[in-house]
Formats: C-alpha cells, sequence, structure tokens
C-alpha cells in the first residue's frame, strides 16, 4: 500500500517534533556550504545557522501545510530580494520520501524574474516532485517528460470543449439548477421573509463542484457521490477519518472498472465520464492513475468552488455590480426561457470577467 499515498489524512496534520530534528542535524553541516546558498537571495543568506534553517524549514512547511506558500514566497521576495517580485529566492524545504518517515533536507529555488525563467525554461524544466507524497506520479507530480507528455496527451482529451465539454453541459446544468433548489430549500423563502439560520457558502460550493466533478467528470453512479462527497472533502482538508482517500481513490477505481463499458468519449453514442473513459482503459490501477483521481476530485472542485466564494464575497461588497450583473442575468435568462447551451454562456461577458477576476 506504500506505493498508493494517503497524505491527506496521514501527512498533513504531522507536526515537526525533536524526533524529527534531530535527524536533520547531519544533513546541515553540507547544507550551509552549499555554492548556491550565497548566490540567491533568501532567509538562509541572512543568517545560515543550523537553529535557523531548522526554523525556516518549519515555517515554510506549514504555510504548504496551509496552502499558503504563495504569500511566504512573496514575502521573502521583498524582505531579501532586490528586485521586488522579480526575485530569484532560495527557501530551504523538508520532504518526506516516498515509503519512510525520514525527513529529507533540500532547497526549492523560485525563479519570478523572467529572463531567467525563460533561459531555464528553454532547456530544463520539468515537473517538482513536491506533490509526489500526495498524487504519486501523476500528471502534475511526474519528473518524467516523457511519462508528463503521454499522460497529457490521454487526458487532454477530457476537456476539449466543442468535442466534450458542451455535450456534458446539459447534464451538468441539470445538477445546478437541483443545487439551486436545494438552496432555496435550506433559505426557506416564503415571501421573501428573513433567513432562520446562515449558510456556509463556501461548504456548499465545494459540494456541489465535487458533485460536478465525480457525476459528470467521472461519471459516478449518484448514490456514490451522496455517500462520499462530504466524506473525501473532510479527508482533503485534514479532518476526515485516516487512510480515507486512499479508501476514497480505490472505490473510485471500483467503480470505473465495473462500469468500463458504459463510459464513452464519442458523442454520437452520448458522452460520459470523460476521465474514466480514459484511465479506465487498463486493467491494474497504476500510481499515475491512483494519483490523477485523486487529482481530479482535489483540484477539480477545490479551484471552482474557492473562486465561486470569492466571487460571492466580492460581490457582497458592491452593490452595484450585484445590480448590473442580476441585470445581465435577468435578460439571459428572458432571452433563454428553456434549455440553454454552452454557447449560450457567451451572452454573459461580465459574469465570465467576474470569475476570470476572481481566480
Amino acid at each position: 500500500m506504500e506505493e498508493f499515498p494517503d497524505f491527506f489524512t496521514e501527512n498533513i496534520r504531522k507536526e515537526l517534533n525533536m524526533e524529527d530534528i534531530e535527524k536533520m542535524i547531519p544533513l546541515l553541516e553540507n547544507h550551509i556550504n552549499m555554492p548556491l546558498l550565497h548566490q540567491l537571495s533568501g532567509p538562509l543568506q541572512v543568517d545560515s545557522s543550523q537553529e535557523n534553517i531548522i526554523a525556516q524549514c518549519i515555517a515554510y512547511n506549514r504555510s504548504v501545510a496551509k496552502g499558503i506558500s504563495h504569500l511566504t514566497i512573496n514575502e521573502y521576495q521583498l524582505k531579501y530580494g532586490d528586485k521586488g517580485f522579480s526575485s530569484n529566492i532560495q527557501v530551504p524545504i523538508l520532504e518526506m520520501k516516498d515509503g519512510t518517515t525520514t525527513p529529507i533536507l533540500r532547497d526549492v529555488y523560485i525563479i519570478s524574474h523572467p529572463d531567467d525563467g525563460e533561459s531555464i525554461a528553454m532547456n530544463n524544466i520539468k515537473k517538482m516532485p513536491n506533490f509526489k507524497p500526495i498524487v504519486a506520479d501523476s500528471i502534475i507530480s511526474t519528473t518524467d517528460n516523457n511519462h508528463w507528455r503521454t499522460q497529457r496527451y490521454a487526458l487532454n482529451k477530457a476537456f476539449l470543449p466543442s468535442h466534450i465539454l458542451q455535450h456534458l453541459f446539459k447534464d451538468s446544468n441539470e445538477l445546478a439548477s437541483k443545487s439551486v433548489q436545494k438552496l432555496r430549500n435550506r433559505l426557506n423563502l416564503k415571501n421573501h421573509s428573513l433567513l432562520a439560520a446562515p449558510i456556509d457558502m463556501n461548504d456548499f460550493l465545494l459540494a456541489l463542484t465535487q458533485e460536478q466533478v465525480q457525476r459528470i467528470l467521472l461519471g459516478m453512479p449518484k448514490d456514490f457521490t451522496d455517500e462520499t462527497n462530504s466524506k473525501i472533502r473532510n479527508a482533503f482538508n485534514g479532518k476526515g477519518p485516516r487512510g480515507y482517500t486512499r479508501e476514497f481513490t480505490f472505490k473510485v477505481w471500483g467503480e470505473i472498472q465495473r462500469n468500463k463499458a458504459s463510459y464513452c468519449l464519442d458523442a454520437k453514442k452520448g458522452i460520459l465520464g470523460p476521465i474514466s473513459a480514459i484511465i479506465g482503459k487498463d486493467n491494474t490501477l497504476s500510481t499515475s492513475t491512483y494519483g490523477n483521481i485523486i487529482l481530479a476530485a482535489f483540484a477539480g472542485h477545490d479551484t471552482t468552488g474557492h473562486t465561486l466564494t470569492w466571487l460571492l464575497h466580492e460581490l457582497s461588497k458592491y452593490s452595484s455590480f450585484q445590480h448590473k450583473l442580476r441585470k445581465e442575468v435577468d435578460l439571459f435568462w428572458k432571452n433563454h426561457p428553456g434549455n440553454i447551451t454552452y454557447n449560450d454562456l457567451k451572452e454573459l461577458p461580465f459574469m465570465t470577467n467576474h470569475i476570470k477576476g476572481s481566480k
């Protein structure tokens, strides 16, 4: 089971203790003498003592676990760099090597200067291995460029707007309509009466987007999604039972194998579960497929759910934008009283621009 990691419910809650730090001490002397350490800006260039290396590792690793590493990097760029947000910086990190509990001390070099980024990317770019403990050698974490290229070529077919997504739009819209009705029921609005209890819209939107990923892109049955939706979201934020991410992924794979004959990428036959249609061609669960299932369930719902949450937050602060958006939406439904299509969304430019601005 070691080849199928479950980072979310096993490692995300792990805090460094003295035993971890003691394992790091033999690594520090060589690390301090690394040539690049004194050539790039960063917290260790100012203070490369053992104590500061440990402190910086702990601080940066915690920021990664909280999902705010980008803010920490920006802080370092302004504090230690000389080119603002275009400064290249070096940050020490701890990585848990696959199948071990011993942290490995290494550096991340954040290349932000456009000239340096272009020069390095021409011949040396490949994926960073830092996501391997989470999603194995999936499309975002494999360090083998040929392997990445093969995965990208295969999975890209599931997201082609005109060939795939527009044919899924009707089912996706029906799910969204049912979610709107659920929200109305929870609001219990009768003659515009006041809301009895507050609703966590972020949780509501994450549940909606998780349902869309599972039902539309993976082609999971409704009872499966109803049973796993909240559980997998709790696992992703570190609150679920230990090992559930792995359990969920195996369950998805089991559903794919049982229903693989139903999944389809042919619009003439009826597209169903495009991601499952691609990854289900294999009879054995590979580590890359394992990782890509987790990736689809996590990244597929997390980014969209939080983007929509942020959109609502911004709109709540500016009533004039709310009125303009409501006017655009009212006109849209007036022009499309029946079923809408994928191409109809082009008639919502104000909404589209605000969604893009919320990313």
